[in-house]
Protein backbone atom coordinates (compact mmCIF):
# COMPACT_ATOMS: atom_id res chain seq x y z
CA UNK A 1 0.00 0.00 0.00
CA UNK A 2 1.35 3.48 -0.74
CA UNK A 3 2.38 5.31 2.39
CA UNK A 4 1.22 8.86 2.91
CA UNK A 5 4.17 11.22 3.21
CA UNK A 6 3.94 13.52 6.24
CA UNK A 7 3.47 17.20 5.51
CA UNK A 8 6.40 19.46 6.23
CA UNK A 9 6.30 21.36 9.48
CA UNK A 10 7.24 25.06 9.54
CA UNK A 11 10.88 25.77 10.41
CA UNK A 12 11.66 27.91 13.45
CA UNK A 13 13.54 31.21 13.20
CA UNK A 14 16.54 32.70 14.94
CA UNK A 15 16.66 33.74 18.58
CA UNK A 16 16.61 37.41 19.62
CA UNK A 17 16.03 39.56 22.71
CA UNK A 18 12.46 40.74 23.26
CA UNK A 19 13.05 44.18 24.79
CA UNK A 20 9.54 44.30 26.26
CA UNK A 21 10.20 41.38 28.62
CA UNK A 22 14.01 41.36 28.61
CA UNK A 23 14.27 37.68 27.61
CA UNK A 24 15.44 35.59 24.67
CA UNK A 25 12.63 34.42 22.39
CA UNK A 26 12.51 32.64 19.04
CA UNK A 27 11.50 34.31 15.79
CA UNK A 28 8.24 32.49 14.98
CA UNK A 29 4.54 33.31 14.83
CA UNK A 30 3.13 30.62 17.13
CA UNK A 31 1.10 31.96 20.09
CA UNK A 32 3.13 30.00 22.67
CA UNK A 33 6.60 30.49 24.17
CA UNK A 34 9.38 30.29 23.20
CA UNK A 35 7.98 32.06 20.11
CA UNK A 36 8.04 35.83 20.36
CA UNK A 37 6.83 36.92 16.96
CA UNK A 38 8.92 37.85 13.94
CA UNK A 39 12.35 39.29 14.76
CA UNK A 40 12.52 43.04 14.09
CA UNK A 41 15.15 44.08 11.57
CA UNK A 42 16.94 46.21 14.13
CA UNK A 43 17.36 43.32 16.59
CA UNK A 44 20.41 41.08 16.26
CA UNK A 45 19.59 37.41 15.56
CA UNK A 46 21.34 34.40 17.12
CA UNK A 47 21.46 30.79 15.89
CA UNK A 48 20.80 29.24 19.32
CA UNK A 49 19.33 30.33 22.64
CA UNK A 50 22.77 29.86 24.24
CA UNK A 51 24.25 32.56 21.97
CA UNK A 52 21.33 34.84 22.73
CA UNK A 53 21.63 34.36 26.50
CA UNK A 54 25.39 34.94 26.33
CA UNK A 55 24.63 38.59 25.49
CA UNK A 56 22.94 38.91 28.92
CA UNK A 57 25.43 37.19 31.28
CA UNK A 58 23.75 38.68 34.35
CA UNK A 59 20.71 36.38 33.83
CA UNK A 60 20.52 32.64 34.50
CA UNK A 61 18.87 30.22 32.05
CA UNK A 62 15.47 30.28 33.77
CA UNK A 63 15.39 34.09 33.68
CA UNK A 64 16.85 34.39 30.19
CA UNK A 65 14.53 32.15 28.11
CA UNK A 66 10.81 32.81 27.71
CA UNK A 67 9.24 29.41 28.45
CA UNK A 68 5.86 28.17 29.71
CA UNK A 69 5.60 28.31 33.49
CA UNK A 70 6.26 24.75 34.74
CA UNK A 71 3.77 23.50 37.29
CA UNK A 72 3.54 20.27 39.18
CA UNK A 73 1.20 17.71 37.58
CA UNK A 74 -1.99 16.92 39.52
CA UNK A 75 -2.04 13.86 41.72
CA UNK A 76 -3.50 10.93 39.81
CA UNK A 77 -6.79 9.63 41.18
CA UNK A 78 -7.45 5.91 41.39
CA UNK A 79 -10.36 4.64 39.38
CA UNK A 80 -12.76 2.34 41.27
CA UNK A 81 -12.64 -1.26 40.19
CA UNK A 82 -15.79 -2.83 38.83
CA UNK A 83 -17.55 -5.54 40.82
CA UNK A 84 -17.59 -8.83 38.94
CA UNK A 85 -20.94 -9.47 37.32
CA UNK A 86 -22.62 -12.86 37.28
CA UNK A 87 -21.95 -14.80 34.13
CA UNK A 88 -25.09 -15.46 32.08
CA UNK A 89 -25.98 -19.06 31.49
CA UNK A 90 -25.05 -20.20 28.02
CA UNK A 91 -27.66 -21.71 25.78
CA UNK A 92 -26.90 -25.15 24.35
CA UNK A 93 -25.49 -24.95 20.86
CA UNK A 94 -27.27 -26.71 18.02
CA UNK A 95 -25.94 -30.07 16.97
CA UNK A 96 -24.34 -29.99 13.52
CA UNK A 97 -26.36 -31.72 10.82
CA UNK A 98 -23.18 -32.88 9.11
CA UNK A 99 -20.09 -34.51 10.46
CA UNK A 100 -17.53 -31.86 11.34
CA UNK A 101 -14.75 -31.58 8.80
CA UNK A 102 -11.13 -31.26 9.84
CA UNK A 103 -9.92 -27.64 9.85
CA UNK A 104 -7.63 -26.46 7.13
CA UNK A 105 -4.02 -26.02 8.12
CA UNK A 106 -3.33 -22.33 8.60
CA UNK A 107 -0.13 -20.37 8.56
CA UNK A 108 1.22 -18.82 11.72
CA UNK A 109 -0.24 -15.32 12.16
CA UNK A 110 1.96 -12.46 11.07
CA UNK A 111 3.53 -10.82 14.14
CA UNK A 112 2.63 -7.17 14.72
CA UNK A 113 5.77 -4.99 15.03
CA UNK A 114 4.38 -2.38 17.44
CA UNK A 115 6.33 0.69 18.58
CA UNK A 116 7.27 1.37 22.20
CA UNK A 117 5.54 4.73 22.67
CA UNK A 118 7.29 5.42 25.98
CA UNK A 119 10.39 6.60 24.09
CA UNK A 120 8.44 9.41 22.40
CA UNK A 121 8.19 12.49 24.61
CA UNK A 122 5.16 14.77 24.75
CA UNK A 123 5.45 18.43 23.80
CA UNK A 124 3.21 21.26 22.66
CA UNK A 125 2.33 20.99 18.98
CA UNK A 126 3.92 23.44 16.54
CA UNK A 127 1.42 22.65 13.77
CA UNK A 128 -0.60 25.72 12.69
CA UNK A 129 -4.18 25.39 13.92
CA UNK A 130 -3.31 22.96 16.74
CA UNK A 131 -3.45 25.54 19.54
CA UNK A 132 -3.56 24.36 23.16
CA UNK A 133 -2.48 20.87 21.98
CA UNK A 134 0.14 18.39 23.22
CA UNK A 135 1.45 15.57 21.00
CA UNK A 136 4.23 12.96 21.00
CA UNK A 137 5.39 13.27 17.40
CA UNK A 138 9.00 13.95 16.41
CA UNK A 139 8.36 17.39 14.92
CA UNK A 140 9.79 20.08 17.17
CA UNK A 141 12.78 22.48 17.14
CA UNK A 142 16.15 20.84 17.77
CA UNK A 143 16.87 23.53 20.37
CA UNK A 144 14.27 21.94 22.65
CA UNK A 145 16.51 18.86 23.10
CA UNK A 146 19.18 20.91 24.89
CA UNK A 147 16.57 22.20 27.35
CA UNK A 148 14.30 19.13 27.47
CA UNK A 149 13.18 19.66 31.07
CA UNK A 150 11.10 22.62 29.90
CA UNK A 151 9.82 21.34 26.54
CA UNK A 152 9.71 17.49 26.52
CA UNK A 153 7.51 15.61 29.01
CA UNK A 154 6.86 11.92 29.89
CA UNK A 155 3.03 12.00 29.64
CA UNK A 156 0.31 14.05 27.98
CA UNK A 157 -1.06 15.23 31.37
CA UNK A 158 2.31 16.61 32.43
CA UNK A 159 2.69 18.28 29.03
CA UNK A 160 -0.68 20.06 29.31
CA UNK A 161 0.00 21.25 32.86
CA UNK A 162 3.54 22.50 32.21
CA UNK A 163 2.84 23.97 28.76
CA UNK A 164 -0.59 25.54 29.33
CA UNK A 165 -1.12 25.25 33.11
CA UNK A 166 -4.43 23.45 32.46
CA UNK A 167 -5.94 20.50 30.59
CA UNK A 168 -5.54 20.61 26.80
CA UNK A 169 -6.10 18.67 23.59
CA UNK A 170 -3.83 15.66 22.97
CA UNK A 171 -2.80 13.87 19.77
CA UNK A 172 -1.23 10.43 20.36
CA UNK A 173 0.84 10.22 17.18
CA UNK A 174 2.65 7.02 18.25
CA UNK A 175 -0.60 5.17 19.06
CA UNK A 176 -1.88 6.07 15.60
CA UNK A 177 1.17 4.44 14.02
CA UNK A 178 0.60 1.27 16.03
CA UNK A 179 -3.05 1.11 14.95
CA UNK A 180 -1.98 1.23 11.30
CA UNK A 181 0.55 -1.57 11.86
CA UNK A 182 -2.03 -3.76 13.65
CA UNK A 183 -4.58 -3.20 10.86
CA UNK A 184 -2.03 -4.14 8.17
CA UNK A 185 -1.01 -7.28 10.10
CA UNK A 186 -4.66 -8.37 10.53
CA UNK A 187 -5.33 -7.92 6.83
CA UNK A 188 -2.25 -9.99 6.00
CA UNK A 189 -3.40 -12.77 8.35
CA UNK A 190 -6.84 -12.86 6.73
CA UNK A 191 -5.29 -13.25 3.29
CA UNK A 192 -2.94 -16.01 4.49
CA UNK A 193 -5.75 -17.94 6.20
CA UNK A 194 -7.79 -18.24 3.00
CA UNK A 195 -11.07 -20.16 2.72
CA UNK A 196 -13.90 -19.19 5.07
CA UNK A 197 -17.21 -20.40 6.41
CA UNK A 198 -20.64 -20.64 4.83
CA UNK A 199 -23.86 -19.20 6.24
CA UNK A 200 -24.40 -22.28 8.48
CA UNK A 201 -20.98 -21.77 10.13
CA UNK A 202 -19.58 -24.94 8.46
CA UNK A 203 -16.06 -25.06 7.05
CA UNK A 204 -15.81 -24.94 3.29
CA UNK A 205 -13.22 -27.20 1.65
CA UNK A 206 -12.64 -27.48 -2.07
CA UNK A 207 -13.05 -31.03 -3.40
Amino acid sequence: KPTVKPTRRPTMGAWFIDRKIGKCVQSCSLPHPPCGGKRPQWEEGHETWEECCATMPWLNIESCIETPSPTEPPDPTMKPTRWPSKKPTQRPTRLPTKSPLPPRPTKAPTPVPTIDCSVYKWHMSIVPGEDQTCTNDEEYPSEWLSNAQYFLHPTSDVCCQRSFNKSCKTIDWCAGLNQVKVKEANEANEVDAGGGRNQNGESEIDC
